[in-house]
């Protein structure tokens, strides 16, 4: 894509701004890498979300974004009701893989409010990380999803101490 179409917020955040019958900015997070590598039709479809009723805030594009069915798959929205919001099954997407997860842990908001700054800071980088990492695989080798998929997360406060480990389960729903 064209760096000329963008605002340049940070070296990992890029901002498309509202313009025509945009309602509210769209925001890509990538590196110059992966946007100059990025399809049009993601940027094109970025600003076909924004134009939604109910929009709230922006329209957010993941580093892996590439064009869907109405949203960029990896993109991100929310929508008001009550400002006559929109649910469309684009936003989830029909790709292999793609669709609504739910993470179930052991972890309590308690867990989680004093690491969530930190956490925050830490994640688009190891998304980065696994972005340019799937892209450069050669066959691509897709990780483990589905029911039944387990993990182990560990959190951290900011000092290092009190870690809390937690299984988290996958399920797919449908």
């Amino acid at each position: 894509m064209d760096f000329a179409r963008f605002n340049r917020i940070d070296e990992y955040t890029w901002q498309i701004e509202p313009h025509g019958a945009m309602r509210v900015p769209a925001i890509l997070y990538a590196d110059a890498d992966l946007i100059r590598d990025m399809d049009d039709k993601v940027y094109e479809q970025a600003v076909n979300v924004t134009k939604l009723p109910g929009i709230v805030q922006a329209c957010y594009v993941m580093p892996d974004a590439h064009w869907g069915y109405g949203f960029p798959i990896g993109g991100v929205a929310a929508f008001d009701a009550e400002q006559g919001g929109v649910v469309s099954a684009g936003g989830v997407g029909f790709d292999i893989s793609c669709g609504v997860r739910t993470m179930l842990t052991g972890l309590s908001i308690a867990d989680i409010v004093p690491v969530r700054k930190s956490a925050a800071a830490w994640a688009p980088a190891h998304i980065l990380w696994w972005a340019r990492k799937a892209a450069s695989e050669k066959p691509f080798r897709r990780p483990a999803t589905g029911p039944g998929v387990r993990c182990r997360v560990m959190l951290r406060s900011s000092s290092g101490a009190d870690a809390k480990s937690s299984m988290i389960s996958r399920r797919r729903e449908f």
